[in-house]
Order: structure tokens, then sequence, then C-alpha cells
């Protein structure tokens, strides 16, 4: 037997606000997010309300809001511990907050408790599909996606977060309402692609995106032969978006090798189409530099003979905020495509690289414990190249034996290395 909802699932900040507006003498109602996790057995997270309150009385009621979708009569109060989204239903009462239920996306999102009778509004079945798990659009399922497009990948993105199974008939109106995609700003696409890919049932979600076609709508790029492994290389990495991100953009393949990396799959994966999609969800330059990190460092070949000090050479050419993501995507990849015995080496290498940075970390040029002052100082060379090189040949000496990572030690390394080249020079 379901079990009834009430008040002890709002927080006290949230109450505070549907008494703010009941005692301005509007109707208010708890909707959405909240009551469908509470139905599906989560614990509710995003507070959401509707009040038959404009978007201005609102505004004027509360000191902390932004008019994130005035236009549309929905806008943002800031409590002291959350942010709340309030709108404005169609129309005063039962009947507003009836046709403003009629308007969501999904069965399961179309729930409301008014305030403070406690009444439990359910007009379009979405405790029978919370508790079936699944998800079922509103009315017509194609003027729902057709209101707003972006619906079309929130069905994928409540797969991978939720694990519902999707209704045939809302799983087809997606599919042929996917092209209103192309009208969504890039960020709000960015935020969902990120929510799927972060969702313990991403695979699911982006098997699902591919059967129907959506995929190909929102990542034309990325051909169909190489769809299915990207996808499955995806669900092999950790659940960290950047990770998660390079793993479904390095299935962007290039017909012509010079365009771009060689992947970790042996494929070419030019990392210039790469940003490209990235730019055009937004991603900021950071989010960007740091998927590009793993992408343009493929794993050399070479791999399965590397010893401790080769090992060491490719933390620090790749760098160690991005080698440990590289061996991760390559495992993956070599797993994905059926290359067991490559992927457990891969593995091996893997835990070789956590030791070497838990108890050796490999320093960058710049975290020498010299300076480019203390060359010219020994030397007497005056500022330019040849007093970098001399750094650089430091750097890999460190690399190689890492117990000479110490001021000391390297001042004698460049005072007997300057004087030897001195001595080849005077000869």
């Amino acid at each position: 037997m379901r079990e009834k909802v009430g008040f002890d699932i709002v927080p006290p900040d949230v109450m505070a606000m549907m008494g703010i507006l009941s005692d301005a003498g509007h109707g208010v109602w708890l909707v959405g997010g909240a009551l469908r996790d509470h139905f599906l057995g989560q614990a509710p997270r995003d507070f959401d309300l509707a009040t038959d309150a404009s978007a201005d009385e609102v505004v004027r009621l509360f000191p902390r809001v932004i008019p994130i979708g005035i236009r549309h009569g929905t806008v943002q109060v800031h409590t002291r511990t959350r942010d709340v989204e309030v709108t404005s239903t169609p129309g005063s009462g039962l009947e507003g907050i009836l046709e403003d239920l009629g308007r969501r996306d999904f069965t399961i999102n179309a729930l409301a408790l008014s305030y403070p009778e406690g009444s439990f509004l359910d007009p379009h079945g979405g405790c029978n599909d919370a508790d079936a798990r699944i998800l079922r659009a509103v009315g017509d399922a194609g003027r729902r996606f057709r209101e707003d497009p972006l619906r079309v990948l929130r069905v994928f993105r409540f797969v991978s977060e939720l694990g519902l199974d999707v209704e045939p008939g809302t799983c087809a109106a997606a599919r042929s309402e996917a092209n209103g995609l192309a009208a969504v700003a890039g960020e709000r696409v960015r935020e969902e692609v990120f929510r799927i890919l972060s969702g313990g049932n991403a695979v699911s979600a982006l098997r699902l995106m591919e059967e129907s076609r959506v995929l190909r709508t929102v990542l034309p790029e990325l051909h169909e032969s190489g769809c299915s492994h990207a996808i499955d290389t995806m669900g092999r990495c950790p659940n960290r978006l950047r990770i998660r991100m390079a793993a479904l953009l390095h299935g962007l393949v290039e017909e012509e090798a010079s365009l771009g990396a060689v992947s970790p799959c042996g494929r070419c994966v030019s990392s210039r189409r790469a940003e490209e999609v990235m730019v055009r969800w937004r991603l900021s330059r950071r989010q960007i530099q740091g998927v590009l990190g793993i992408l343009e460092n493929p794993l050399p070949g070479d791999s399965a003979n590397w010893t401790d000090a080769d090992l060491r050479r490719f933390i620090a050419r790749t760098g160690p905020e991005f080698a440990g993501d590289v061996l991760e995507l390559a495992r993956a990849c070599r797993a994905a495509g059926g290359d067991s015995a490559g992927a457990e080496q891969l593995s091996g290498l893997y835990r070789r690289y956590r030791g070497e940075v838990e108890l050796r970390p490999v320093p960058r040029l710049r975290d020498l414990p010299i300076t480019g002052e203390d060359v010219m100082r020994i030397t007497g060379l005056k500022p330019g190249p040849r007093v970098g090189k001399i750094l650089e040949r430091a750097h890999l000496e460190v690399i190689e034996n890492p117990f000479m990572n110490e001021r000391k030690i390297l001042m004698d390394f460049i005072r007997k290395e300057f004087h030897k080249e001195a001595e080849i020079e005077t000869s």
C-alpha cells in the first residue's frame, strides 16, 4: 500500500515560504521533484512550489528573488539553505493548479500537495507510474516535447538518474520531436548531458538515445560505427564527469590521421572536433581543457614494457592531473574492444601509477626546488634559452632518479654538468 504523503518531507525554510504565500491570501502547492522522489523511495532533494500569486507578487513578498523565467511566471527564491523555484499557475485555486499540472512534462512530476490543507493531487496517474517505475509524458507526448524540446533529453536523464523505463508512446514522441533540440541553448543541453553521463544508469540511457536516434541529433559528429564502442567505453570508466565526457568524445573518428592524435583504441580522434562539440555545449574553458588533456595525450603502444622510469616520464609529459585518467580511459577502451588481456595489463600499470604518485610524486618543472636564478648564480650564465635547457635536464634527472629532488643535490648536479660542458667546449 502506498505511503501517504504529508508535510513531514518538507524542510522548515520551504514551509516558511508556503506560509508567507498563504498568509498573503494566495493558494500554494508543493509540486514536482520532491513528491516524485518521495514516491520513488528516494530522499527528496528539489523543492518547487506553485502558487496563484503572480510572479511580480512573489518578487514583492520575498527579499531574495532571481527572475529566471519571469516571462513564463517562474522565479527562484533564495532561502538561507536552498533555491526554490516558484511558478505562477495559469489561474486561481483548484482550476489553476490542475491546469498547471496538465502542462508539466511527465506524470511523475505532475503531483501537488496543497498548503495548509495537505490535499494531494494526482490527476494524471503519476503515483501509479512511480510504483511501476515508468516514465510517461502528461497527455499528448508530442505536444509536451514541442512546448520545450529540452524535455526530450530529460527523458534520458531520468532513465540515467532514476533507472526508469520509458513508456513506448513517450519514447516514440521523443524520437519524432528530437529535431527541436537544435533550437535549444547549448548550456541547457550541456546540463542535461552532464546529468545523463553522471547517472547510475548512464549506459542504458545512452543506448536508448542511440536506438531512438536522439544521440545522433544531439551529437551528429559521433559516427554510427563508433557509437556503441564509445558508450561501452564510457560505461567502463569511473563515474567522474571529465573522463566520461572524454570517453564519449573519443569516438569522434576522423578519416585523416593527421587531423588528430591516436586514441587508446588505435583509432584517430580529432581533438578539434571534440573541442567544437564542447564549445557548442558551452562548457567552460577549464572543463574543455580538462577533457582535451585526456584526449590529446594518448597512451603509447609500448606501455606493456615500461620501467618505473618510463612510467614517471609518461606522468611528467602528460601531467599528474591527466595521467591517471589517460590510463583509465585506455583500460576502459581495451575492455570495451574485447581485449581483456590488454585491459588487465593497463589495470596493473594504473596500480603502479598510483604507487608512484602516492609514494614518489612526479614533480613538474616549476615544482623543482631550484629556479633559473639558481642556475645563473651557479653557472654565471645570463638569462636565455640555455638556462631553461639546464633546468629541463635537471628535471629529467629527477624523473629518472626521484631521490635527486633536493636542492643541494640538484645544485651539485648542475655544477658538475656545467663544468663538463665547459671542458668539452674548450677541448
